[in-house]
């Protein structure tokens, strides 16, 4: 697992002036120097306070608005995505997300005082601090090449890190454009650092001194990284594999959920970690439900996935499940499963399908006799990243409580994952830790409590030296006062406190005067 690193490069004239030289990693014996660079930078960076930290977010702004058909003729070029789709799911949401985040990130990185203080901490504060981990390595993922690696790498900026990027292997190009947009938005030097795309300088970065890692994939590959960083005790952000389920509760609109279904199946031609993959249905609802699937399907021509590279394996995957499904009893809905999206009901929990992770455009339904059968058949699916329920807000509501998902969507799918202050993140698995949103920004940081005592008196020092009856008899007092069951039980401590309180100060004076 090595990585070469060439020559140091300037980026192009991306905002009218030369970017600031980043270096391109893909030599062995140089992922060490990277490192060694990305902590000289991060030391500076993290010493700014976090507004100047924020601004370099206005200038990437202005860079995404000004290059935004560039950036949609690479990602179209490399991942297939019209221009109005990349608009409305890539450049936009990091836009507001980027401007989202200057103004929260000063709020919620900042020192915050500890509440309820306890009688035996007095005379003193306590504060929690956040401190940025280090040097983050990000491994970018390719279905949303901009906007997720984006939003990863400018919480991790502002938050005080040096970042070391892996672009994806299947949209190198967008990634350096987005890392040449950042760079260049008056970053310092070695702050943020491009890796060759190659999938084994990704293992390289996870094998490096890095402090934590981020990363956007598969189960698989997300497993991998955890095993590879657990010996150093490295923490991570793993976002990986939905298999999202879809709730279809008595009192929902079967159309309007069928509709819903049907958009997360082939929404980036089902190249989203949030897509629709599995419909739970109440029985009652099956049949107008099935009936707007199958008219659906008829309007829409089957789907060319040509792009990226290499998709081709995720599309036979996908249909090898169909056919296996419907070779245990499940049956096709539409009119060929040759071609994408794979379209199947009558499915149970015990195919591969329902509990398999796939990145290409398949929905299996599931007939259901009631709201436990459901949560037991989703149960059955070890991934929890996203879900959708449709029904009446009140049983909605109540429902979506039992359910692990991380994002739970009412009479609607996937449009949560683009509100800026929301995180996105799973369990299960679909992977620990978030992006996006407050929660994301901290993920990128640790705590530090700050104590700051006042004045000379340290009473608990002396708890270090055995043989102080009277202190024991103060703290039992001031137990039962504070904590006691009854009432009666603390009036009564409560009046034996001073007595107690005294004797301790009297045997105390007297050690320190045979001192």
């Amino acid at each position: 697992m090595t990585c070469r690193l060439t020559s140091e490069v300037r980026f192009p004239m991306a905002h009218g002036r030369d970017a600031p030289p980043m270096i391109q990693a893909s030599v062995p014996d140089r992922m060490r120097k990277t490192i060694e660079l990305a902590r000289t930078a991060q030391a500076d960076w993290a010493a700014m306070s976090v507004r100047r930290r924020c601004r370099w977010l206005s200038v990437f702004r202005a860079w995404l608005a000004s290059h935004s058909r560039q950036i949609c003729e690479t990602i179209d070029r490399e991942v297939g995505k019209p221009r109005e789709e990349c608009l409305a799911s890539e450049i936009h949401p990091l836009a507001s997300g980027c401007a989202h985040l200057s103004r929260i990130a000063p709020e919620i990185l900042a020192p915050r005082r500890a509440r309820g203080t306890p009688w035996y901490l007095a005379g003193g504060s306590d504060h929690v601090h956040r401190r940025p981990r280090g040097v983050v390595g990000i491994i970018g993922t390719w279905n949303y090449p901009l906007v997720l690696s984006g939003t990863q790498i400018a919480q991790a900026l502002v938050a005080g890190n040096a970042v070391i990027f892996k672009p994806s292997e299947k949209a190198p190009e967008t990634c350096r454009l987005l890392a040449d947009g950042i760079a260049g938005s008056g970053l310092p030097r070695g702050l943020i650092q491009l890796l060759d795309a190659e999938i084994a300088a990704g293992e390289e970065l996870v094998n490096s001194s890095v402090d934590y890692v981020v990363f956007t994939g598969s189960r698989a590959v997300g497993a991998r990284i955890a095993s590879a960083l657990a010996p150093r005790l490295v923490s991570s952000t793993l976002e990986l594999s939905g298999h999202d389920a879809l709730f279809l509760l008595p009192g929902g609109n079967p159309i309007a959920a069928a509709r819903a279904a049907w958009f997360g199946t082939i929404a980036n031609s089902g190249r989203t970690c949030l897509a629709t993959r599995r419909c739970l249905l109440d029985s009652s609802l099956m049949i107008p439900f099935r009936d707007e699937i199958a008219r659906l399907i008829l309007d829409v021509p089957p789907l060319e996935l040509a792009k990226p590279a290499g998709f081709q394996e995720r599309i036979d995957h996908a249909k090898s499940l169909a056919m296996e499904a419907v070779s245990m009893g499940a049956r096709w809905l539409g009119n060929s499963p040759d071609k994408p999206p794979f379209v199947v009901g009558n499915v149970n929990e015990r195919m591969r399908i329902w509990r398999e992770d796939c990145f290409a455009p398949l929905l299996a339904m599931m007939e259901c006799a009631d709201e436990r059968s459901m949560i037991e058949a989703d149960l059955a699916c070890p991934f929890a990243l996203g879900a959708a329920v449709f029904g009446s807000p009140g049983p909605a509501k109540s429902f979506l409580t039992k359910l692990r998902a991380g994002m739970v969507t009412v009479n609607d799918v996937l449009v949560g994952a683009g509100h800026p202050d929301t995180p996105i993140g799973g369990s299960g698995s679909s992977g620990w830790g978030a992006t996006q949103g407050a929660e994301g920004l901290l993920e990128m940081t640790v705590h530090q409590v700050v104590r700051v005592s006042h004045g000379s008196f340290r009473p608990h020092y002396e708890l270090a030296v055995p043989g102080h009856p009277d202190m024991g008899d103060m703290l039992e007092a001031l137990l039962q006062a504070g904590h006691a069951g009854g009432l009666r039980a603390r009036i009564v401590a409560a009046m034996t406190l001073p007595g107690h309180a005294l004797r301790w100060w009297r045997s105390r004076q007297k050690r320190q005067g045979e001192v």
